[in-house]
């Protein structure tokens, strides 16, 4: 599981600049920036997103996990569950960020997704989440009649591929996505 705080602080040093500064682009304080790091508040997903525009740093590629408990905005993310706080929702839902733009035009890196964990088996067409070694991805997914699986991209930029079914770990399928400016 990431660690938010490692990320931000990864991100801001990457980019060589000040906690500081980096609260000036967020709008808060250095203090804010610094508790941010040292795991005591929790970016929002908002925060996540302008991090990563301002330092040009890969969004975080694991899943966000969101505390029920937090008493603040409902849009923080932390690390005892998956989901934002305002959200009713059941033991089998995660949500994650788009990691690239291989779904366009469906929706775009950095929107936010709801995953079904409890729907892995295979619907031709529909958008999983998927695993291959240590990588997630999102994509379409069609059985094929040997028993493989191609994975589809709705972004031609990006190449389809068959793979076997065993190369793959179906993680859940994406049930809702919220594309985010």
């Amino acid at each position: 599981m990431i660690n938010l705080g490692e990320w931000v602080k990864e991100a801001r040093t990457s980019a060589k600049m000040t906690q500081e500064s980096l609260g000036f682009e967020l709008g808060m304080t250095k203090a804010n920036v610094s508790n941010m790091e040292k795991g005591r508040t929790n970016p929002s997903f908002e925060h996540i997103l302008k991090i990563a525009q301002i330092t040009n740093m890969e969004l975080p590629l694991h899943d966000f996990k969101i505390s029920q408990n937090h008493t603040g905005t409902g849009h923080n993310i932390a690390t005892q569950n998956n989901f934002l706080p305002s959200e009713k929702h059941s033991g089998s839902l995660k949500k994650i960020v788009m990691p690239d733009n291989a779904m366009l035009p469906t929706f775009p890196q950095g929107s936010e997704l709801t995953i079904d964990t409890s729907q892995t088996a295979i619907i031709d067409g529909k958008i999983y989440q998927i695993q291959s070694g240590e990588r997630f991805f999102i994509r379409k997914i069609f059985s094929q009649i040997s028993g493989s699986l191609k994975i589809v991209c709705d972004n031609p930029e990006f190449e389809s591929v068959i793979v076997s079914s065993d190369s793959v770990q179906i993680v859940g399928r994406v049930i809702e996505w919220r594309v985010r400016d």
